[in-house]
């Protein structure tokens, strides 16, 4: 038996051999490979491994001669690129002046135009007018008037002048006319006469081809009517009866209703009118006042009352 182990014992020593170089090269493998990228780091020492000896075995196992670790080699640096300088430019050459232009010559000045000559102005022919003379009134001569005397108020018409005998008619620009009282009629050029108030006027017209004019009679007249009215006498400090008034149509009278009028007093220190028409005359005798009454169609007339001395103040 003893025989038997010594022959076994090269053999499972080689065994070991091996496995330790085979588990180095493993390691120097995985060294190599992580040194790549782990660039200035330096690497761990593997552990040595210590071969287990066999028990079966009393003699001692001599140890395997160490296979040296090569060092991992420290990579050189990349060398940087140094640029290549920029190539400094050529200054730009300065550009030659440009030569100043010469002048343009002055345009010689037109001439003065010559003046066109003035016109010598044709002369107006002066026309004279004769005015026409006046004629001389004829002894013989008298003016015809044609013209409507009954106006209606605010009515115009127009009268037309002939001279007889002979009956040629003067153009009524050289007519004057006048009139014997005012606010009945208006006249004016050309002949016309206006009716502005109630009543009768005289108009004489004359030329200057007769020697003596021709009178005419308007009579002015309101469409409406007119009104009269009949006072009582009035004494101091006492009521009269009403006043009657009267509105006159187309020869037509007719009684007015006091409610168709108004009556006012012009002063009524003198005497005052109540709404009926009746009248108080006031504390002093021998005083007037007018008394204004109001037809409701727009007819106005105006009466003079005065106040007189009461018969019976003096009797006890």
């Amino acid at each position: 038996m003893p025989g038997k182990n010594k022959k076994g014992a090269p053999a499972t020593l080689k065994i070991v051999l091996i496995s330790a170089l085979a588990l180095v090269v493993v390691v120097v493998g995985v060294v190599a490979l992580t040194s790549d990228w782990r660039v200035g780091h330096t690497p761990t020492p593997e552990p040595e491994i210590t071969p287990t000896a066999d028990p079966a075995f009393n003699e001692q196992t001599p140890d395997p001669t160490p296979t040296p670790v090569e060092p991992t080699p420290t990579p050189e640096p990349t060398p940087t690129e140094t640029p290549e300088p920029t190539p400094t430019q050529e200054p730009t050459a300065t550009p030659k002046p440009t030569s100043t232009p010469k002048a343009s010559s002055t345009p010689k000045a037109t001439s003065t135009p010559k003046s066109t000559a003035t016109p010598t102005p044709t002369p107006t022919a002066t026309i004279t007018v004769s005015p026409t003379p006046t004629p001389k009134p004829q002894d013989n001569s008298y003016l015809w008037i044609v013209v409507e005397t009954e106006l209606d108020l605010g009515e115009t018409v127009t009268a037309t002048v002939y001279l007889m005998p002979g009956r040629t008619e003067i153009n009524a620009n050289l007519v004057t006319a006048s009139v014997s009282k005012k606010n009945i009629v208006e006249l004016s050029s050309g002949g016309k006469v206006k009716a502005v108030g109630v009543g009768t006027v005289n108009v004489t017209f004359t030329s200057p081809y007769t020697a003596s004019g021709e009178t005419m009679t308007f009579t002015v007249t309101d469409p409406r009517g007119s009104l009269s009215a009949s006072i009582p006498t009035v004494y101091t400090e006492m009521t009269s009866s009403a006043v009657k008034v009267t509105l006159t149509t187309n020869s037509t009278e007719t009684t007015v209703s006091s409610a168709d009028l108004t009556f006012k007093s012009s002063d009524e220190s003198i005497f005052t009118v109540d709404a009926d028409g009746r009248i108080t005359g006031g504390r002093f005798a021998g005083y007037s006042a007018t008394l204004t009454i109001t037809h409701s169609n727009g007819l106005k007339l105006e009466k003079t009352v005065t106040v007189r001395e009461d018969p019976m103040s003096g009797v006890l």
